[in-house]
Order: structure tokens, then sequence, then C-alpha cells
């Protein structure tokens, strides 16, 4: 409970801009849980990073919907261009 408390407290978005490291930030255009625009806040913020909607409505995907093989297939392209 002590560890998921703290986790919930963290908050690193100052220290955003200061990322070197290629980064690609993917996020459910239908997220019930993070509004897509924290996803886009969050690759705005990180220089050069590549934001990635999904079609899904959820936080976590499932592997058999759609949404699941398009991640596979950004996080393949990203990282061959990397």
């Amino acid at each position: 409970m002590r560890f998921l408390q703290a986790f919930s407290e963290l908050d690193v978005r100052h220290r955003l801009g200061a990322v070197k490291a290629p980064t690609l930030v993917i996020h459910s255009r239908g997220d019930r849980r993070i509004p897509m625009a924290t996803g886009r806040e969050l690759a705005t913020a990180i220089p050069s990073a590549e934001f990635v909607g999904l079609d899904s409505n959820n936080h976590l995907l499932i592997g058999r919907e759609p949404a699941a093989a398009d991640f596979t297939a950004a996080v393949r392209r990203f990282i061959a261009e990397a």
C-alpha cells in the first residue's frame, strides 16, 4: 500500500526536458483512466519524442484487440529507426 501511495505521488514532469534518449510515447485515444492529452503533453515536453495514438478505449491493451498489433508495429518501427 505504501509503495502504491508513494508511486502515485511521484511527479518528474519538471525533468522531461532533460531526457536525451530516443522516446516513444504511446497512448490509447479512448483511455478512460488517463486522458490522451496527458500522453501528448508528455511527448511534447520530451525533446524529439514521438507520439503514437492507438485506436483503443483501454488503459491496458488486450492482446486480441487490433490496437495491440498497432502497438507492436510502432515499437518495432521505433526500435529499427533508433
